[in-house]
């Protein structure tokens, strides 16, 4: 969350440079994880058998722990200010 906030910080000071380059970092980091997944995915389909049901209901349990554990930080940067 940091990396975002540095990212808006670098471009409101026009500081253009280094936001480019975390941009950059920032949706290469995203595509990767992403890539990832969908190899993990495609891999459990043919080697495992396992169907897209099975991964839908996978995917919304680590969706529901993402979510609990970005409002958390929220939580607690809002107590920080």
């Amino acid at each position: 969350m940091t990396e975002i906030v540095d990212f808006l910080n670098n471009v409101t000071t026009k500081n253009f440079v280094e936001a480019e380059k975390q941009f950059s970092e920032l949706l290469n980091d995203k595509l990767s994880s992403r890539l990832d997944d969908e190899k993990i995915r495609v891999a459990n389909q043919v080697f495992n058998n396992v169907t897209d049901d099975e991964l839908e209901m996978e995917d919304e349990v680590e969706l529901a722990s993402e979510t609990e554990e970005l409002e958390s930080e929220a939580e607690a940067e809002d107590e920080d200010i």
